[in-house]
C-alpha cells in the first residue's frame, strides 16, 4: 500500500478521491477486494474520468469559439475612413471628418461662404448638399484663386486629395445641374 501511496498526489485521482461516494468505493475495494468491488471501483472511475475529459473538452471549445467570435466582431466592426458613402456624390468617410485647423482658416476668409457667390439658385442649392470640406476646396479655388497644393497646404491633406475632391465635387454639381436642366 505505501508503495502506491505517490497515487494519491495525481490530480485526477485527488478530485475523484474528493467525493465522498468514490472514498467508500475505495475504503470497500481496500477491506473487501473482490471482483465486484473492483469493477464497480473501475467504473465509478471510468465515468469520472470521462465526465472530466468531456467537461475540459467543452471549456477549451467554448474559449477558442469565443476568441474567434470576439475576432470575427473586432473585424466587422472596423471602421475605415476610406469607406465610400453616398453623400453630395459618392465621397470617403474621411473627407467628412473638419479639419480644425481647415475651418479656422476658412472662418478668417471673412466668414465668406461660397453660396453668397453664386448667382444660379439652382447651383447654390447643390453646393450646399456638398460637405464643408468640399465647400472651402470649391470657395478656397474659385473665390481666393488658390490652386491645389495651396488648399493643400491650408487644409493639411495632400495635393492629391485636394484635387481628387474637387473633381469629386464637379461631377456632383454636373450631375445636380443636369436633373435640373432635364425636370425644367
Amino acid at each position: 500500500m505505501n508503495e502506491n501511496a505517490g497515487i494519491f498526489e495525481i490530480p485526477i485521482v485527488k478530485a475523484f478521491v474528493k467525493k465522498r461516494k468514490n472514498r467508500n468505493l475505495i475504503y470497500s475495494f481496500l477491506t473487501n477486494p473482490s471482483q465486484e468491488t473492483e469493477v464497480a471501483l473501475d467504473k465509478a472511475f471510468r465515468d469520472f474520468y470521462f465526465n472530466a475529459r468531456f467537461l475540459s473538452y467543452i471549456s477549451k471549445t467554448l474559449h477558442f469559439h469565443a476568441i474567434n467570435f470576439d475576432k470575427r466582431v473586432r473585424k466587422q466592426q472596423c471602421l475605415s475612413l476610406n469607406q465610400t458613402v453616398e453623400h453630395a456624390g459618392s465621397v470617403e468617410l474621411i473627407e467628412l471628418i473638419p479639419d480644425p485647423r481647415s475651418v479656422c482658416a476658412f472662418e478668417r476668409a471673412q466668414g465668406e461662404q461660397i453660396e453668397s457667390h453664386l448667382d444660379n439658385l439652382h447651383l447654390a442649392q447643390a453646393v450646399s448638399q456638398l460637405s464643408m470640406k468640399q465647400k472651402q476646396i470649391l470657395f478656397m479655388y474659385y473665390v481666393k484663386g488658390y490652386n491645389d497644393s495651396e488648399i493643400a497646404k491650408v487644409l493639411g491633406v495632400s495635393q492629391q486629395a485636394v484635387s481628387k475632391m474637387h473633381k469629386k465635387c464637379l461631377l456632383f454639381l454636373k450631375h445636380a445641374m443636369n436633373e435640373v436642366r432635364e425636370s425644367g
